[in-house]
């Protein structure tokens, strides 16, 4: 079993694309996001929370330190590994604020999965191949050519993503769902807390987790940090508020507590970030 940590020298330090192959069985990487595209030649995998039996037409979204362990089908492996630094990371980030996908690394600790119908997964794998190719050219300003595929990789998902795990969802628990999100929307920046929000729809703290883990895959809580973090990172790179001001504003009621939530979800401070 072969642990991947370190990216060819020949490609960029910033973005890599490699193809799935036997060898990488457990994919980690301790400093950079991944995305792993999954077409064919892949039984099962475990990520550390659970074991998912089918996963062809499937894209997985990595946090830092998370992992993939594959186990190979006797078909050739079909798929491809995306690496994405921290900073070109942040920078795509804010770029796609308004995107649905764009958020998928920070819903929760696990690694979160979409289920593409072949037609559009074709799409994906040409996106990734084409990544790859600009990043092995010879081509001056090769990064930013890459990197605007990958937002079309996003923006694409966001666009034509069929997930068929989500075909026969409960439509009551689906519009409880719906009325959380509302309600988190309108209040995140006054009320963090999952009881707060099971309150207002008159069901219990344990029953809204659990719906809402049944519709999107991820806690409640992780739903109103979601929201916080995309508002600081908002907040950071277009206000003109110190990061003082953005805590309070936030619903901090103290700067450190706010600067320890940033760290500990972005991988660097508000004034980093800021800086970027």
């Amino acid at each position: 079993m072969e642990l991947v940590k370190e990216k060819p020298a020949s490609l960029s330090n910033v973005l890599n694309v490699e193809k799935l192959n036997r060898k990488n069985s457990l994919i980690c990487d301790s400093d950079n996001y991944q995305i792993v595209w999954l077409e064919n030649g892949v039984k099962r995998i475990c990520s550390g929370y659970e074991e998912i039996p089918s996963v062809t037409h499937t894209l997985l979204f990595l946090q830092p330190g998370k992992y993939l362990k594959l186990f190979y089908s006797d078909e050739e492996p079909v798929g491809w590994n995306i690496w994405i630094s921290r900073s070109l990371f942040l920078d795509l980030y804010v770029d796609l604020f308004n995107v649905k996908y764009s958020d998928v690394f920070f819903n929760s600790g696990e690694p979160q999965r979409i289920v593409l119908s072949p037609n559009v997964g074709s799409r994906i794998s040409s996106l990734a191949e084409m990544t790859s190719e600009i990043l092995q050219a010879n081509l001056p300003n090769k990064e930013v050519a890459a990197a605007a595929l990958l937002k079309a990789l996003f923006v694409y998902c966001d666009i034509k993503c069929n997930n068929t795990e989500k075909k026969h969802l409960n439509s009551h628990h689906a519009l409880l769902v719906g009325q959380f999100r509302h309600h988190v929307s309108k209040n995140f920046l006054r009320h963090h807390d999952v009881a707060f929000y099971a309150n207002l729809l008159n069901v219990s703290p344990k029953y809204l987790n659990r719906v809402v883990k049944e519709i999107t895959g991820t806690t409640a809580k992780s739903v109103i940090l979601e929201q916080i973090m995309m508002q600081a990172c908002r907040e950071l790179k277009f206000s003109g508020f110190s990061v003082k001001e953005i805590a309070h504003k936030l619903g901090f009621s103290e700067p450190e507590h706010f600067s320890n939530f940033f760290k500990k979800n972005m991988g660097c401070s508000p004034n980093a970030y800021r800086q970027k």
